[in-house]
């Protein structure tokens, strides 16, 4: 399966993007009140959600429901030599009706697309088209 997708701009340094019928809306925050989140900060939280959507179907399975569990994300970053992550924890929180499945929890998060993708992390590059005009 790949997965592609166009960001365009918004003008300055803000972007977008199209996923399905979704769009999302990008700005390195600025302090000003009007940036949307920075693409670290939704690939992180990302991961919170990836865990949930997975960990939610254990907890489904055995009919306990979602509002059971909650998800925190925590990131550290490390500005050298490039700015990336350090280092990410994912927790699940369960409330008591769902403590029994803790362990089909955690398999099930370590399952998650996204959390495999921190453990085994894909190759990476980057590429230039010059003379390709831009299109929104």
């Amino acid at each position: 399966m790949e997965l592609a997708y166009k960001v365009t701009s918004l003008g300055g340094r803000s972007s977008q993007v199209q996923i399905g019928a979704h769009t999302l809306q990008f700005n390195i925050p600025d302090g000003t009140g009007h940036s949307g989140p920075g693409a670290l900060a939704v690939f992180v939280a990302a991961a919170g959600a990836c865990a949930f959507y997975f960990a939610s179907g254990v907890l489904q399975a055995q009919d306990v429901p979602s509002e059971n569990l909650s998800i925190d994300v925590r990131a550290v970053t490390d500005p050298e030599p490039r700015r990336h992550l350090k280092s990410i924890v994912v927790t699940a929180r369960l409330a008591p009706p769902a403590a029994h499945l803790a362990e089909e929890v955690r398999a099930a998060i370590e399952g998650c697309p996204v959390h495999g993708t921190f453990c085994l992390p894909p190759e990476a590059s980057v590429e230039i088209d010059v003379g390709t005009p831009a299109a929104t």
